[in-house]
């Protein structure tokens, strides 16, 4: 009997459960385990709520820097309309219209770009017409702005445009739906409608003489004396005197006196050296096309050679990369090859594609090329 109750006080000892105290420690420690969890869960929650609201402006900022800086730096004054209709696709509301022409081997085409606000499920894209050679290709430049509402004027968000004519620059404010907003410039940098004609050739004085130079042949002068003389004879009554000096009678008839004529002298002939003007025959640019980083610096330097007739001195290679607006190399060599180095690590250069070089003698354009050489990404 005893041994039975031991056993079964033993049991009772062992199934007992938790006391109040052990139990106020679990609930506590599993309070202070889900208190971290659900701050950790939080934490994430608002970050993806923030990456994914900037992930959403980086896309809108690399659409519009990708592409508004080369089509407005290749549109020509006059060639840029703010609104209006669409020059090119259809399905949405223009803001902003662009058109110009390449010239390349004498083939023209032209292009015509049409940026245009369209409304999807209640937020505003922009999207980029371009129309060229009987084609028409459409690219999204930018989402999550807010629906426009009642229509769209330059000044009104989502999307805010200002054209300075005068500085020939366009500046383009983008409202995302969470209040963000990004701003842009572009510049233009075609003058195909302002340049001036052309200045005459030049034409430079001979140079002095350093060897065989060009014979020309002086004939002497030449001098030729034609008299006439009137034998004298005799006559009745003897001769006379006129004032005009002595004079012959024959049988009655006076003569006029003797006629001397001045020496004819014959002037040499003169020659004239006409030296053709300074000008390029060939621009190379090695490598191209030329690829750029992230950070749109070249990956790599790129040489420009150029090739050159008649007399050039102090040649200077003009290029506008972006940032800075516009910069001058002088270059190096002569007197008919001359180099300059587009330096990596160093310019932005916005935009890709075709890029233009220009090379300068002075305030004289010698060549200006549209298409010297290609940037790509």
């Amino acid at each position: 009997m005893s041994k039975r109750h031991d056993s079964a006080a033993s049991g009772s000892r062992g199934d007992r459960g938790f006391s109040l105290v052990e139990l106020v420690l679990v609930i506590s420690v599993v309070g202070v385990i889900a208190g971290t969890i659900m701050a950790g869960v939080s934490a994430v929650l608002g970050n993806e709520k923030s990456t994914m609201a900037r992930l959403s402006e980086q896309r809108t900022i690399q659409g519009f820097a990708t592409w508004l800086p080369a089509d407005v730096a290749s549109t020509p004054p006059g060639g840029l309309t703010v609104g209006g209709s669409p020059v090119c696709g259809s399905g949405g509301t223009q803001v902003l219209g662009m058109q110009w022409s390449e010239n390349v081997d004498g083939s023209v085409t032209t292009y015509r770009v049409s940026y245009q606000a369209v409304d999807v499920n209640g937020e505003t894209h922009v999207r980029r017409h371009v129309c060229a050679g009987g084609t028409t290709t459409t690219s999204t430049l930018a989402t999550d702005l807010p629906a426009m509402g009642g229509g769209w004027t330059p000044t009104s968000p989502p999307i805010q445009i200002s054209y300075d004519a005068a500085a020939r620059t366009v500046t383009v404010v983008l409202t995302q739906r969470n209040g963000d907003t990004v701003s842009l410039r572009a510049d233009q940098y075609n003058p195909a409608e302002t340049l001036p004609p052309p200045p005459p050739p030049v034409v430079l004085p001979p140079p002095p003489h350093t060897g065989p130079a060009t014979t020309s042949t002086t004939t002497p002068p030449t001098t030729t004396t034609t008299s006439t003389t009137i034998a004298p004879t005799t006559t009745v009554g003897g001769p006379t005197t006129t004032d005009g000096g002595p004079t012959t009678t024959v049988e009655g008839t006076t003569l006029p006196p003797t006629t001397t004529l001045a020496p004819t002298t014959t002037l040499p002939p003169t020659t004239t050296t006409t030296i053709p003007p300074c000008a390029v025959t060939s621009l190379v640019v090695v490598p191209n096309p030329v690829q750029k980083k992230s950070n749109d610096q070249l990956k790599d330097s790129a040489t420009v050679t150029v090739t050159t007739t008649g007399p050039c001195v102090g040649l200077v290679l003009r290029y506008t990369p972006g940032s800075p607006a516009l910069k001058n190399i002088t270059m190096s060599g002569g007197p008919n090859t001359w180099t300059a180095v587009l330096p990596k690590n160093s310019d932005r250069w916005y935009g890709v594609g075709p890029q233009e070089l220009r090379v300068m003698m002075g305030t004289l354009t010698v060549l200006w090329s549209y298409n010297a050489f290609e940037i790509t990404q």
